[in-house]
């Protein structure tokens, strides 16, 4: 009998190529990239600057080529999403991204309302938000950082509550770039 595991994310023949830019190289970010990453376990991808690392991050996270264009060929595959991710926000239950730049990803204007706004966005309690912000901030050494504006936070702080909004979503799958 077989203990094989499930799972979570699967990428078939999965290939990317930025549109061409003037001054800048062309061709293949990466080209017939197939993995399968289990359920419940660390996995991580490694290689040399500028190898396409924070591109297959974003792909998985349903963002390129919906922001940046290019020619996107393979299949990303979630299980729970039949068909794979349509929309980036279709992805708030599985995934969760903490980007290299904070600053790119930070969009509100306290840090309880960057942590609640994935939760918003799935219509959870504010009862349970609350609850679930309060110990994730917790969690990350942020407690009493609820009303700071997110803007004058160190960088480590920014990761931090990036860190916290994840704790706080719970998604299955995590994706630090660079964190």
């Amino acid at each position: 009998m077989s203990t094989k595991r499930k799972s979570f994310l699967a990428l078939e023949h999965l290939s990317f190529t930025y549109p061409v830019y003037p001054g800048l190289p062309s061709g293949p970010v990466f080209s017939g990239l197939s993995l399968s990453l289990p359920a419940e376990e660390l996995s991580m991808v490694l290689g040399r600057p500028e190898a396409g690392k924070t591109t297959l991050s974003r792909i998985i996270a349903g963002l390129i080529p919906r922001h940046t264009g290019g020619a996107l060929q393979g299949r990303v595959v979630i299980p729970g999403l039949a068909g794979g991710p349509t929309e980036p926000q279709d992805m708030l239950e599985y995934l969760g991204i903490v980007s290299q730049d904070a600053d790119e990803q930070i969009i509100m204007t306290r840090c309880d309302y960057e942590a609640a706004f994935a939760l918003e966005s799935l219509g959870m309690p504010r009862a349970e938000m609350r609850r679930r912000i309060s110990a994730a901030f917790e969690i990350m050494g942020l407690s009493g950082f609820q009303e700071r504006n997110p803007s004058r936070l160190s960088g480590g702080e920014k990761k931090k509550l990036l860190l916290s909004s994840l704790i706080a979503l719970d998604p299955p799958f995590w994706i630090l770039d660079e964190t």
